[in-house]
């Protein structure tokens, strides 16, 4: 639903404003504002609480005749960046889920905040299971850029390092990525938020790798497939300008020999539906009091929903309509 109202509304003039629907507290809405997109907030915050500025954002506050407003807009002017369709999406789902508007107005300043906080603690490198997850989304990268998406197309479509779905496209589709181990038998999925599907395709790719000694035959190191994915951003000042901000946000330096001691085998990618009775836990199911749980899926129990990897990767490939 946001991300569809963002581009609905900076397709029409400076200026647009457009509700976002369903919110119990807080009227929220995005807007154009010529150069850049914007989410503005109908809220008068208590005495002595403020929203604070964060990495790419900054939030002002906007006093008007009838209500009082906050203002949160990328600091760069430019299309919606998953960066911040990443943080609308955050503010919004923590503030509906608190149970009262005074609730919701506390939840909004905790959400901002704890968004700044995630991406200003990214200085520490990435473990392993970390880089192996990435691996698995470079090499999706690859994919659909061989298969005819641009790569400024692609990369913003890769909103996983903003807290988003790990791919998400403008035609609705959404992919999340999984690493496994080889002779796993479980996925694990971290997020009640993450295979909520809610009127959009969602598919669930699972990439099973083993982690090999660097140089063994068959295997692609970790920098190498960094290395490619930066070897397609010559002349491709966008697209760079996607990577440098994802790689920020992930705390990653590509550059830094500590990635050298990684490097993977794959096998065959497996590709899931999820949709009707696929087994998952969406935010619906939790009862009243539980705010967040990570589960595993035993991938046994998904043979009704496996699909034909490539078809998928077609799907995904193609243009939007």
């Amino acid at each position: 639903m946001i991300a569809e109202s963002l581009r609905e509304v900076m397709g029409g003039d400076s200026g647009r404003m457009m509700g976002l629907t369903g919110h119990p507290h807080l009227p929220m809405y995005v807007t154009n504002l010529g150069d850049r997109p914007g989410l503005v907030v109908d809220v008068e915050l208590p005495e002595g609480l403020t929203v604070e500025d964060g990495q790419g954002f900054d939030v002002v506050r906007v006093a008007g005749a009838l209500r009082k407003r906050l203002l949160i807009r990328p600091t760069s002017t430019g299309p919606v960046s998953p960066a911040f369709l990443g943080l609308v999406e955050y503010v919004y789902r923590e503030t509906a889920a608190a149970s009262t508007r005074d609730a919701s107005i506390r939840a909004l300043i905790d959400a901002v905040d704890e968004f700044r906080q995630f991406f200003a603690r990214r200085a520490d490198r990435l473990s392993e299971i970390e880089v192996r997850g990435l691996f698995a989304e470079l090499e999706l990268i690859l994919e659909l850029q061989r298969r005819g998406r641009g790569v400024e197309e692609v990369l913003r479509a890769w909103s996983g390092p903003f807290r988003g779905p790990d791919f998400r496209f403008s035609s609705g589709s959404v992919a999340e990525v999984k690493s496994v181990r080889v002779q796993a038998k479980a996925v694990r999925i971290s997020s009640e938020h993450q295979l909520e599907n809610a009127d959009r395709s969602l598919v669930l790719l699972v990439r099973p790798l083993t982690t090999v000694a660097r140089g063994e035959s068959g295997s692609t190191a970790f920098r190498e497939i960094a290395s490619r994915v930066k070897g397609l951003l010559e002349g491709a000042p966008g697209a760079r300008k996607l990577w440098l901000a994802a790689t920020a946000a992930l705390g990653l330096d590509e550059t830094d020999a500590y990635y050298d001691q990684w490097a993977f085998v794959g096998e065959g990618w497996r590709a899931f539906e999820v949709e009707g009775r696929f087994p998952r836990i969406v935010p619906g199911d939790l009862p009243e009091g539980v705010r967040s749980v990570s589960y595993s899926i035993d991938l046994a129990r998904l043979a009704d929903f496996e699909t034909d990897f490539d078809s998928v990767l077609e799907r995904l490939a193609s243009s939007d309509e």
